[in-house]
C-alpha cells in the first residue's frame, strides 16, 4: 500500500513467458480487475508481461569484431515473421542486460573492503586490538569459482574456560545478515583462511571480549561477462572484456577466436545450490553449499558454464568411483527419477577418467568442478538445477510426428551456434529404416514437396551428430519413433563475436634455462588467459630446502624488451614471490596458472621461463586437413611473428623426416620426426607429429597464418602545405631517341589488323611459287613472290605540323559498299553490266570483241594499278545472242549486237567498287566518322594522326584496324619517403621464340615431322606471331603448307599467304630474314599448325636514379620468365624457364611454377587491378627480382579463392619441349632435371594490358605492344607526399586510413622515427573500421647536427636521441682502435673543456651507444672503421636562444628541427602495433617557416625550404578542426590545429605579406630570432573586396615579431 489510490505489487515466478492481468482485491476474498476507457472507448486492463530472460531470434550485429582488449558489440533484434508468426523472442527496450562470451560463469575476488569493526554498547577496545587485517590468500584450484559478492562477518565468542575465540560466517552482498557460524578459532597474528582465498590476521593476541565483530566485502566479477547495459529500442550493447580461450573457437577455418554472445536479463539464479548428500551420512542427509560444516565445505562442487537449454532441468550427480562419475537429468519435479530411480528420465551416463579438479562438461554448456577430490567418496552425491536465463541461437524444436510418439522418446535436442552469415531451417525425419534418419537445412522455411533431401541416413542417437555450421543434434531416446517422424527447428545467425587475436594469450613454450642441471622429470604446464597488456615473461626457479628432491617452486614477472626496432630495449626487473608447493595449480599472473604433471624431483636452481603476449596472428587449418598427425603452436619469444598474412610449407622427405620453409625461402635440412616433440620452426612457429614414421614422402601440408594487425595505408591533417599530396610526372620522351632507328622518335604506332584482312593480291610472276586464282570457275595458276607477306597496305604518320607528347589509339575500318560505275567505251552504250558486285576489293574491268568478233574476252586489274599488275586475257566466251555471258564474282555482261569487229578501239572498262572507302574513330569515341573515300595521298583523321593508303583499291570490306602510339604514361599514388626520377628504357635485340606444335585434330603427325626449324635473323621492326598452316595442295601427293603474320593478340587480324610452298629440309624464306625448314617432309596432316613469336621493340627496363636497373620486362601478353629472390640461383640471368606462346587470358594474371623432386607444379594468380594507394592494400618496395605475392603460392581458402587458383598435378620435366600450362601460355624447362632445385619458383607474367608497375605505388602503361626503338627513354619524376604535417607544439588532429580498426578503448596511436627515437603514443579515437584519428603531443626539436669527419676517413657515424640540456655542446668522437672510440664534450660559446675523453668503449657496429644527455651514437655494421676516425656534432640547447643560434649555424637539406615520424596503430593498448612504413604513413613534426629568401612555389615550408610570404604560409596552415573533434574533446576550447609560422630575419611588406587572409585559422607567428623580423601593412580601401584582414584578429598571435602600420 502507498496511498488509496497507489499499490506496489511484487511479480510472482511463473512458468512460461506469458501477459498477466492484474486482479486486487481490498480484503482477499473477491477480486476485480475493472478497465480504464481509452478515447474509443476500449477499455484497457492492468496487464502485466512475463518475458524471457533470455532474448533469442534473428540478431544483426553491427559490428562483429573485436581486438584482443575486448570492445563494443552493438546487437540489432530484427522481427522475421514466418507464416504470419514471429520467430524468436525480443528484448524489451530499456532494460537492464547481462553480456558475456566464452565458456566459464566463474567469478574472482577482486577487492576486499577494509573491516569494520563494532562493539557491544558500553565495551571499550583499544585501536590496537580492534585492527584486523584482510588479504586474498594464494588461491587454490577451486576458489577461483566463487559465483556472487559476499558480506563476512568475523565474531568474538567467549567460551567459559577458554580464551576468547572467533567464528565466522557470510551472506550474500546487499541481503540481511543470517546463515551458520563456523566452529571456533583462536585470535592469530599470522593468516588464518577463512574461505577460498581470504585469510585474516591480528595485531594483538588478546583484548577482544564477546561481542565484538568485523565485517567486510568481497567484491567479485566475472571477467568475461559484463552487466548493467541498457538496450536501447531494438539495439542492445554489450561492452565485452578480453574472451575466455579455453573456449573452443566455434570456426577454426577464420582468423581469430569466434565465440558466441550470450545476453540475458537475469544471471542471479541460473543455477540452485548444490545439495550435497555424503555416502556415509545416514539417509543422505543433504547439505547445502552455503553451510560452513567441514564436510560440506570439503566437498563441496561449483557449477559453471551458460546453460544452452530451452527448458529447466535438474542434475544428480553421482560418484562412482576414484577416477569416474555417473550423472543424470530430469525435469524439475519428475518423482519417477527422485523417488523410483525408474523411467525415461533416469538413465545415467558414466564419464571416465573425469578431471574432478579441472571441471567435468555434463551438457548443455553445463561444468561441475569438485573443491577437493580427496574429499570424495563412491556414492557421494549432488543435485541441483539449472535454469533457462542465456540466449541460445536456434529456436524450440517443432515435432510433428504420428501420436504413438511419446513425448519422451519425441525429444530432440539442439547444440551449437550458427556459424554461417544466414538463418537456417533445419529439419530431420526418421526414415522406413528404423532408428535411421536424414536432415536437411534451408534458408527459408521447407517445402517438403519440392525440396530435396541431401542428408541421409543415420543413425539415431543419444550422443551429438554434427549436422553444419556449428550444429549438432542428438535425442533423449533411441527408441519409440516411428518412420514419417519429423523435427524442425530454426538456427539464428548474428551470434559470433570474433576476437582479432589467437590465442588472445600468446603463451610460449617453457623453455628451461641453458644452466639447468639435468634430471628433472618434467617442465611444468603454464595454462589460461593472458589478460595483461604488456608483453611479460614469467621466471620459475626450483627451491626450497632441498638438493635434487625439491617440491617447491618461487616465481617472478618481468616485463621483456619490445622488439620494435624503433623503441629503446627495456627490462624492468622484480622480486621473486616466496615458495609454493607444486602439487597444486597456481595463479602466476593474470590470468595464468601453473601446474606440475610431476610434483617432486627436481632440482635446486633450475629454472624456466614462458613469454606472454598478444599474438596478432592466427593459424588457420592446416591443408590439407591431417587429422591429428600435425599440431601447430606459438613460440614466438623473439616477436619474429610476420606482420602479414603468411604461410609455412612442410614436405616430408621420407617417413620420417621432413622439410620446411616460410613462404618461398628455401627449403630446411631435412629435420627427423621425434614424436610429440615440438620442432622450432621459424618466425615464432613450431610443430609436433603425433607419430614417428608412416608418412608419405612427398606429401605436404600448408600451415597459412593469418595476421590480424590493423593497416595503416595514409596520414593526413587538415594542413595544406606544397607536399600535401604527392604527385608523379608524364614521362618526357628523351631526346636522344630521334637517333634511334628504326622509329626515330616517331610517337605514331603501327597499323594492327584486327579483323581478317585480305589486303592488296600478289600477282607478280615469279618462278618461286605458285597460286590458284579463281576466275569463270576456272583455276588459273599464276605465279607469287616468296617472301612478300602481305601488310595492311597503309601506313600511318603525325599530321604535318602537329607536334605532342601524346596520341590517341585510332581504330579505322574499311567500308564501301559494292557498286558499279557507268561503262567506258567508244560504244559504251552496247553492252550492260548486271549483278552485285561480290569480289573483295576495288577492280576496273576491260571488254573486247575477239576473233570474228562474235566472241569476246576479258581481264581486270586492281584500281590504281598499272598494266604490270593486269590479270592475263580470260579464256573467249561467245557474245550471248540473247540473254547475258556470266563474268566474274556474280558480275554478267549482255551486248546489244552480236558481232563488233575486233579491235582495241571496241574496247570497254568499267569500276566495281567494294572496299573503296573507309571511317574511323578515337579511342573512347562510339560514333565512327562520314565515310572517305580512299585516295591513295596523306588523308589526315584526327588529333594529330595522318594515314596514306599505298593502293586505291586491295582492302576488304569490314577489314578493322587499329593505329596505335608509341608513347608511354604514367599514373598511380606514389608512396616513397624520398622525391624521386625514374628512367624507362626500351631494351633487348630482336629474336623469335622456339615454335609451339599444334596438331590436327585430324591427324596424328609426331616426331621428326612435328620438328620445325626457325633461322634466320629477324629484322622485323615490330612483334609479329607466325602461324605455318599444312595444306593440301592442287597436286595431291605433295606436303604443302601456307603461313600468316599477326599482331600479338590479334589472330583475326591476320590472313593466310595465298602463295602455297612445298615443305623442304632446306631453309624458306618467309619474311623479314625469317626461314623455315622441317626435320622431315612427309608424314604431316592437313590442318598441322605451327606458332612462333618474333619480337622486336617489346622489351623494357626501368630503374630509379641511384639504383640498379631491373630485370627486363615483356610489354605485354607472354612476359620473361622471373626467379623468385629466394632462388638458390636467382643471381643468375639465365633462370633455365622459358615462357613462349599466345596468352588468351582477359585479364593480368601470373603463372606460378614450382620445381618438385623430379617433376614440377603449376598455378595461376590473378593480379589485382586497383592500385589506388590510398585506398587499398599497396604492395611494398622489394627487389624487382622478388615477386612474392602471399596469394601467389598460398592456396588459402577465401573470399577471393576464385583469383589465387589452385596447384596442378605434379607434371615430369620434359627438357627443351614447350609444356601447355592453359590459356596459351607454354613453358620450356632448358637445364637438365638435377640442375633444378627443389623448391625453386618462376614467375611468368602474363599480361592483356601493357600496365606495368615500377616500385613505390609509380605504374606505367605503354601505347603500343612493340615496335618501340631499341634505346629509347624516357623519365618521369615523382615527388613524395607530407600527407600529415602539424607544429612541434602538439594538438593537431591525424586523420589515419587503413583497414581492420576496432572498436576498443585500447585502440591507441604511435609515432617512433629512428634518429630521435622519441616514442609518442596517444589514444585514438574511433571513426569506422577504416578511419580512426588521433591527437599529438608536444615534441621535442630535433636539434642535434649530423657528425662532421674530422680525421682520415669519411666513414659515416650516426646520431641518434633527443638533447636534453639548455647548454649548446659540441661533442668529439675519435677510434683510438679499430673495435674502441672515446668521446668528449666542448661548450659551443667557449673553449671549456665539460666532459673530458671517454674511457675507451667498444663501437659495437649496429648498436645505439649512449654519450652525453641523451644523444646517442651509432657504428655503422657495413663499414670498417681503423684509428685515426674522427667526428663531430653540435647539439643546441632547448631554450630559446639555443633555438635562434641554431638558425643562425645551421643550413642543410633536412626537415631539422623538425622531424618525420612514422605513425602505427594497435587495438590492444600498445602490445602489437601495425607495421606499415612508407611515404604515405608518416608524420612531420614542423612549424611553418617563411623567410625573404625562401620560395612560394617550390618550397615546403620546412626551414631548409621555407615560402618567401606570410600569405602562402596562412594557406599552408592547418584549418580548424571539425566539430565532431571538439565534442571527442570535450571541450569547446581545446585548441587543437593551431599552427605556429616561424619568421626568420627580414622585412615583410607588399603583396603576400599586407592585406593578409587569414582564412579562419589559429596560428602564432614566431620570430626565429627575436626582435630581426618586420611585417609592415599599408591600409586597405573600404570597397576592396579581395583585400585580407590586417593581423588584427584574435586568432592570431605574435611572438617577438615587430609589426609597422598593422593596426594592432
Amino acid at each position: 500500500y502507498v496511498d488509496l489510490s497507489t499499490i506496489v505489487v511484487l511479480s510472482p515466478p511463473r512458468d512460461t513467458a506469458h501477459v498477466a492481468r492484474i486482479y486486487v482485491s481490498a480484503h482477499g476474498q473477491k477480486f476485480f480487475c475493472l478497465g480504464a476507457f481509452d478515447v474509443d472507448e476500449v477499455p484497457v486492463y492492468l496487464d502485466f508481461t512475463y518475458v524471457h530472460h533470455a532474448p533469442s531470434g534473428h540478431w544483426q550485429l553491427l559490428n562483429p569484431y573485436l581486438a584482443s582488449q575486448g570492445g563494443e558489440v552493438r546487437v540489432l533484434q530484427t522481427e522475421n515473421i514466418v507464416n504470419g508468426e514471429r520467430q524468436g523472442i525480443m528484448h524489451p527496450g530499456r532494460k537492464p542486460l547481462h553480456c558475456a562470451s566464452g565458456l566459464s560463469t566463474r567469478r574472482k575476488i577482486i577487492h576486499l573492503t577494509e573491516p569494520v569493526s563494532s562493539i557491544a554498547t558500553g565495551s571499550t577496545l583499544s585501536p590496537e586490538d580492534r585492527a584486523m587485517r584482510v588479504n586474498l590468500s594464494e588461491p587454490d584450484n577451486y576458489d577461483s569459482a566463487t559465483q556472487s559478492d559476499f558480506t563476512y562477518e568475523i565474531a568474538a565468542k567467549n567460551i567459559p574456560g577458554k580464551e576468547v575465540q572467533w567464528r565466522w560466517r557470510k551472506w550474500p552482498l546487499g541481503n540481511q545478515p543470517f546463515g551458520t557460524y563456523s566452529e571456533l578459532h583462536p585470535f592469530s597474528t599470522h593468516p588464518v583462511e577463512i574461505d577460498h582465498g581470504i585469510a585474516i590476521s591480528f595485531t594483538t593476541l588478546s583484548g577482544k571480549h564477546d561481542g565484538v565483530t568485523w565485517k567486510f566485502d568481497a567484491i567479485t566479477r566475472n571477467p568475461f561477462q559484463v552487466h548493467d547495459e541498457t538496450a536501447f529500442g531494438k539495439t542492445m550493447i554489450c561492452r565485452l572484456p578480453p574472451p575466455d580461450v579455453n573456449h573452443p573457437n566455434a570456426d577454426g577455418s577464420h582468423g581469430g577466436m569466434q565465440q558466441e554472445l550470450k545476453i540475458s536479463l537475469n544471471v542471479d539464479r541460473c543455477f540452485s545450490k548444490p545439495i550435497y548428500r555424503p555416502i556415509h551420512v545416514p539417509d543422505n542427509t543433504a547439505f547445502k553449499h552455503d553451510s560452513n560444516k567441514t564436510n560440506a565445505s570439503q566437498a563441496a562442487i561449483i557449477v559453471d558454464g551458460y546453460f544452452s537449454a530451452l527448458e529447466d532441468y535438474s542434475f544428480d550427480i553421482v560418484i562412482s568411483s576414484p577416477t569416474s562419475l555417473k550423472w543424470r537429468k530430469y525435469r524439475p519435479g519428475t518423482s519417477t527419477c527422485t523417488m523410483r530411480h525408474e523411467g525415461t528420465w533416469c538413465r545415467y551416463t558414466t564419464i571416465l577418467d573425469a578431471d574432478f579438479e579441472r571441471g567435468v562438461y555434463l551438457e548443455h554448456g553445463i561444468f561441475v568442478k569438485f573443491a577437493q577430490k580427496s574429499a570424495t567418496q563412491s556414492g557421494d552425491r549432488w543435485e541441483f538445477t539449472a535454469f533457462a536465463c542465456w540466449s541460445t541461437s536456434f529456436s524450440p524444436v517443432t515435432f510433428c510426428g504420428k501420436r504413438m510418439t511419446s513425448n519422451d522418446d519425441a525429444l530432440l535436442y539442439v547444440d551449437g551456434t550458427l556459424s554461417g552469415s544466414e538463418d537456417l531451417t533445419f529439419e530431420v525425419e526418421l526414415l522406413g529404416d528404423q532408428g535411421m534418419f536424414r536432415w536437411r537445412s534451408f534458408v527459408q522455411a521447407p517445402n517438403s514437396g519440392s525440396d530435396e533431401w541431401v542428408h541421409g541416413s543415420h543413425m539415431i542417437s543419444t550422443s551429438p551428430y554434427y549436422l553444419e555450421h556449428g550444429i549438432s543434434i542428438y535425442w533423449l531416446t533411441t527408441g519409440g519413433k516411428h518412420p514419417g517422424d519429423r523435427w524442425n527447428w530454426k538456427a539464428f545467425s548474428g551470434r559470433l563475436v570474433t576476437t582479432l587475436a589467437t590465442p588472445y594469450l600468446y603463451l610460449s613454450e617453457i623453455v628451461p634455462s641453458s644452466t639447468n642441471i639435468p634430471g628433472d622429470p618434467a617442465a611444468p604446464k603454464v595454462f589460461g588467459t593472458y589478460l595483461g597488456q604488456e608483453r611479460i615473461r614469467i621466471s620459475i626457479k626450483i627451491g626450497g630446502n632441498c638438493s635434487s628432491t625439491c617440491t617447491q617452486f618461487r616465481w617472478k614477472k618481468e616485463r621483456a624488451s619490445s622488439h620494435n626496432p624503433h623503441d629503446v630495449m627495456d627490462r624492468q626487473e622484480s622480486e621473486f614471490s616466496k615458495l609454493y608447493e607444486m602439487k597444486h595449480p597456481r595463479q602466476l599472473a593474470e590470468g595464468i596458472y601453473i601446474s606440475w604433471a610431476v610434483v617432486s624431483g627436481y632440482t635446486y636452481g633450475n629454472a624456466y621461463t614462458v613469454t606472454l603476449s598478444h599474438t596478432p596472428t592466427s593459424v588457420l587449418p592446416v591443408r590439407p586437413a591431417p587429422s591429428s598427425v600435425l599440431s601447430v603452436f606459438f613460440n614466438d619469444a623473439a616477436g619474429k611473428l610476420p606482420a602479414r598474412n603468411s604461410y609455412f610449407t612442410i614436405e616430408f622427405w621420407n617417413s620420417s623426416a621432413f622439410k620446411w620453409r616460410i613462404e618461398t625461402s628455401q627449403y630446411s635440412k631435412i629435420v627427423p620426426v621425434i614424436i610429440n616433440q615440438p620442432a622450432h620452426l621459424t618466425s615464432g612457429v613450431s610443430v609436433a607429429m603425433s607419430k614417428i614414421n608412416g608418412h608419405t614422402p612427398g606429401v605436404r601440408h600448408l600451415i597459412p597464418l593469418r595476421t590480424h594487425l590493423a593497416r595503416v595505408f595514409n596520414i593526413t591533417s587538415k594542413h595544406h602545405g606544397m607536399r600535401e599530396r604527392a604527385s608523379v610526372s608524364m614521362p618526357e620522351a628523351s631526346l636522344s631517341n630521334h637517333l634511334n632507328s628504326p622509329n626515330y622518335g616517331s610517337m605514331v604506332g603501327n597499323v594492327i589488323p584486327q579483323i581478317v584482312n585480305f589486303g592488296p593480291l600478289h600477282l607478280n610472276g615469279d618462278s618461286g611459287g605458285e597460286v590458284p586464282f579463281q576466275q569463270n570457275d576456272h583455276v588459273t595458276e599464276i605465279k607469287c613472290t616468296p617472301g612478300n607477306q602481305r601488310e595492311p597496305g597503309f601506313v600511318a604518320s603525325a599530321t604535318k605540323g602537329y607536334v605532342v607528347d601524346s596520341y590517341p589509339i585510332v581504330y579505322l575500318k574499311i567500308v564501301g559498299l559494292p557498286s558499279l560505275s557507268n561503262v567506258l567505251g567508244v560504244q559504251n552504250n552496247e553492252i550492260e553490266i548486271f549483278g552485285e558486285y561480290s569480289g573483295a576489293s576495288s577492280y576496273v574491268y576491260e571488254i573486247e570483241s575477239h576473233k570474228a568478233g562474235d566472241y569476246f574476252i576479258w581481264r581486270k586489274q586492281s584500281l590504281g594499278s598499272n598494266d604490270k599488275h593486269v590479270t592475263s586475257w580470260s579464256q573467249v566466251n561467245a557474245i550471248p545472242v540473247s540473254g547475258s555471258s556470266p563474268l566474274d564474282h556474280n558480275l554478267s555482261v549482255s551486248f546489244k549486237s552480236t558481232f563488233y569487229a575486233a579491235s582495241s578501239n571496241k574496247r570497254w572498262t568499267f569500276t566495281a567498287h567494294k572496299g573503296h572507302t573507309f571511317a574511323f574513330r578515337v579511342a573512347g569515341g562510339a560514333v565512327w566518322s562520314e565515310e572517305k573515300v580512299i585516295t591513295g595521298e596523306v588523308q589526315e583523321l584526327a588529333s594529330g594522326i595522318s594515314v596514306r593508303f599505298s593502293q586505291l583499291s586491295g582492302y576488304s570490306s569490314g577489314a578493322q584496324f587499329m593505329i596505335s602510339n608509341r608513347t608511354v604514361d604514367s599514373f598511380g599514388t606514389y608512396f616513397g619517403e624520398e622525391d624521386a626520377e625514374f628512367v624507362v628504357r626500351i631494351a633487348g635485340n630482336s629474336q623469335y621464340d622456339p615454335p609451339v606444335f599444334h596438331p590436327s585434330s585430324l591427324g596424328n603427325t609426331s616426331g621428326l615431322p612435328a620438328l620445325m626449324t626457325i633461322t634466320g635473323k629477324y629484322t622485323g621492326s615490330s612483334t609479329y606471331v607466325y602461324e605455318i598452316l599444312i595444306v593440301e595442295d592442287i597436286r595431291v601427293g605433295i606436303a604443302s603448307f601456307t603461313w600468316k603474320k599477326y599482331a600479338l593478340g590479334y589472330r583475326d587480324g591476320g590472313a593466310y599467304d595465298r602463295c602455297r610452298k612445298k615443305l623442304s629440309l632446306s631453309p624458306i624464306e618467309l619474311d623479314a630474314g625469317i626461314s623455315i625448314s622441317w626435320a622431315a617432309i612427309s608424314g604431316q596432316s592437313d590442318g598441322d599448325i605451327w606458332r612462333f613469336t618474333a619480337h622486336a621493340g617489346d622489351t623494357f627496363h626501368w630503374r630509379r636514379l641511384g639504383s640498379k636497373w631491373s630485370p627486363p620486362c615483356r610489354i605485354t601478353n607472354v612476359g620473361l620468365v622471373v626467379p623468385d629472390g629466394n632462388n638458390i640461383d636467382s643471381h643468375k640471368l639465365e633462370p633455365g624457364v622459358h615462357a613462349i606462346g599466345e596468352y588468351e587470358g582477359s585479364a593480368d594474371a601470373t603463372f606460378v611454377v614450382e620445381i618438385l623432386r623430379d617433376a614440377f607444379r603449376w598455378k595461376k594468380h590473378m593480379l589485382a587491378s586497383d592500385y589506388d594507394g590510398k585506398s587499398t592494400n599497396m604492395s611494398s618496395s622489394k627487389d624487382p627480382a622478388v615477386m612474392f605475392d602471399s596469394h601467389l603460392i598460398n592456396d588459402i581458402q577465401s573470399e577471393h579463392a576464385e583469383l589465387y587458383g589452385e596447384w596442378s598435378p605434379a607434371i615430369s620435366l620434359a627438357l627443351a619441349k614447350p609444356i601447355h600450362l592453359m590459356e596459351g601460355v607454354h613453358v620450356i624447362f632448358t637445364r637438365l632435371i638435377n640442375n633444378y632445385a627443389h623448391g625453386d619458383l618462376f614467375y611468368i607474367p602474363a599480361k592483356s594490358s601493357r600496365h606495368h608497375g615500377l616500385e613505390f605505388g609509380i605504374r606505367i602503361a605503354f601505347g603500343s605492344d612493340s615496335g618501340y626503338s631499341p634505346g629509347d627513354q624516357w623519365h618521369l619524376k615523382a615527388k613524395s607526399e607530407v600527407g600529415a604535417r602539424g607544429p612541434l607544439r602538439g594538438n593537431t588532429e591525424m586523420v589515419i586510413r587503413g583497414s581492420g580498426f576496432l572498436r576498443s578503448h585500447a585502440l591507441c596511436c604511435k609515432l617512433t622515427d629512428p634518429r630521435t627515437m622519441h616514442t609518442m603514443i596517444v589514444r585514438a579515437r574511433h571513426v569506422s573500421y577504416a578511419e580512426v584519428r588521433c591527437i599529438t603531443k608536444l615534441h621535442p626539436a630535433d636539434m642535434i647536427t649530423d657528425p662532421n669527419s674530422a680525421g682520415f676517413g669519411d666513414r659515416a657515424l650516426y646520431v641518434h636521441g633527443v638533447y636534453k640540456s639548455l647548454r649548446s655542446v659540441i661533442i668529439d668522437v675519435r677510434l683510438n682502435s679499430s673495435t674502441d672510440f672515446q668521446w668528449r664534450v666542448r661548450d659551443m660559446d667557449s673553449p671549456q673543456i665539460l666532459e673530458h675523453w671517454s674511457q675507451p668503449k667498444c663501437i659495437s657496429p649496429g648498436s645505439i651507444l649512449p654519450v652525453y644527455f641523451g644523444i646517442s651514437v651509432r657504428f655503422s655494421d657495413s663499414e670498417e672503421y681503423d684509428i685515426g676516425d674522427a667526428w663531430s656534432l653540435s647539439a643546441y640547447g632547448t631554450d630559446r636562444s639555443s633555438s635562434a643560434k641554431y638558425y643562425r649555424d645551421v643550413q642543410d637539406n633536412s626537415a631539422r628541427p623538425g622531424i618525420v615520424k612514422y605513425v602505427s596503430i594497435s587495438l590492444d593498448g600498445g602490445s602489437t602495433w601495425s607495421a606499415d612504413q612508407h611515404g604515405l604513413t608518416r608524420f612531420l613534426f614542423s612549424d611553418i617557416h617563411v623567410s625573404p629568401f625562401g620560395d612560394d612555389v617550390f618550397g615546403d615550408g620546412t626551414y631548409s625550404m621555407p615560402y618567401k610570404t606570410l600569405q602562402h604560409a596562412f594557406y599552408a596552415a592547418l584549418s580548424p578542426p571539425e566539430s565532431a573533434t571538439r565534442i571527442y574533446l570535450n571541450s569547446e576550447n581545446s585548441h587543437v590545429n593551431w599552427d605556429t609560422i616561424v619568421v626568420h630575419p627580414g622585412r615583410y611588406t607588399g603583396v603576400g605579406n599586407s592585406g593578409i587572409f587569414v582564412l579562419g585559422k589559429v596560428l602564432t607567428i614566431s620570430s626565429a630570432q627575436s626582435q630581426m623580423a618586420m611585417i609592415e601593412c599599408y591600409p586597405s580601401s573600404a570597397d576592396d573586396l579581395y583585400y585580407g584582414r590586417v593581423l588584427k584578429d584574435s586568432e592570431i598571435h605574435l611572438d617577438g615579431v615587430e609589426t609597422l602600420n598593422c593596426e594592432l
